[in-house]
């Protein structure tokens, strides 16, 4: 894993626009503890986010 892309003073001025997720891997599954789904890295977008279909509460 890598560390935090603008940590710990600031993070490029292009960091938070569109194209961010191709240039800065970091962003995505490539710099985050998320798996692999057949084979394939986390997409962007909003029809790729996570979606939470059970809650449990002890």
């Amino acid at each position: 894993m890598l560390g935090d892309q603008g940590g710990p003073f600031s993070y490029p001025g292009d960091f938070f626009n569109r194209e961010a997720y191709e240039k800065y891997k970091s962003k995505g599954s490539y710099g985050h503890p998320v798996p692999l789904v057949n084979d394939s890295t986390q997409k962007t977008g909003r029809k790729y986010c996570g979606e939470v279909i059970k809650k449990r509460v002890y």
